[in-house]
Formats: C-alpha cells, sequence, structure tokens
C-alpha cells in the first residue's frame, strides 16, 4: 500500500470518506453507490481494528476502576485464605527465618562464627608466645 499500516492503524478512528461537507465540490463513487461503499468502508475499518496493533491505547475510566475493584477482591480472597491456613503461615514463615539465619544447633548460623573467633585467637596466642620466645 501506499500509506504505513502502522500509520494506517494510528489514525483509524479518525479515518473517514470523503463528503461534501468536507469542503469537496463534488464526491463519486465510481466502484459502487455512496451506500455501498460506506459500508464497505466500515466493515474494512472494523477489520483492521480487529488485526492491526493499537500501539497509543490508554485504558479508560471504566477499565481502571474495574481493575482496582479486581485488585480489592483479590486481596480479600488473600486475607481469607491467611486467616483460614495460619498455622501453616506460621510454619512458612519459621522455615524462611530458619533458612535465612541458619537454625540453631545444624551447625550453621551462630556457631559458625564462634568457632573462626576461637582459631583466631589461638593463632594470635601462639604467635605472641613465639614471638617471647
Amino acid at each position: 500500500g501506499d500509506v504505513d499500516p502502522r500509520e494506517i492503524a494510528r489514525h483509524l478512528g479518525g479515518l473517514s470518506l470523503p463528503a461534501a461537507e468536507d469542503g469537496f465540490d463534488e464526491v463519486r463513487y465510481l466502484w459502487q453507490p455512496a451506500p455501498n461503499a460506506a459500508e464497505y468502508f466500515k466493515s474494512w475499518v472494523s477489520e483492521r481494528k480487529l488485526t492491526q496493533p493499537m500501539e497509543d491505547l490508554q485504558p479508560g475510566e471504566r477499565f481502571k476502576n474495574q481493575w482496582s475493584e479486581w485488585e480489592r477482591t483479590l486481596q480479600d480472597w488473600r486475607r481469607l485464605h491467611d486467616r483460614r491456613e495460619p498455622d501453616r503461615r506460621k510454619v512458612l514463615v519459621r522455615k524462611r527465618k530458619a533458612d535465612e539465619v541458619g537454625a540453631p544447633g545444624d551447625g550453621a548460623g551462630a556457631d559458625q562464627p564462634q568457632k573462626d573467633g576461637d582459631a583466631q585467637t589461638d593463632a594470635a596466642e601462639q604467635a605472641s608466645a613465639t614471638a617471647a620466645t
């Protein structure tokens, strides 16, 4: 075609057939009578609206309202779910904390730095004893 499809998609809502009100002296439809041409043009625009990407499309107020209502409903469902299974949630939170810090008594976490500290103290004592002799 003569015009880039992206340009057509961008201006699809503003396209119309020429009319005498637009300042034309005469409008002739050579292939079909005016009503048939208008119907064809309407179906052509509808088809393009279905198949062309609308890059400048912005959500309207209705969508924004429905989206915020959906988010509230989803939060309510999540709150209900958390209330029904509080023990499961507590177990998951404890497990997550244990994984981050390291469970007590498993050789990781708080016990590890103490052993390293003792080894450093022993090394420092040996070095000072060697230097004294």
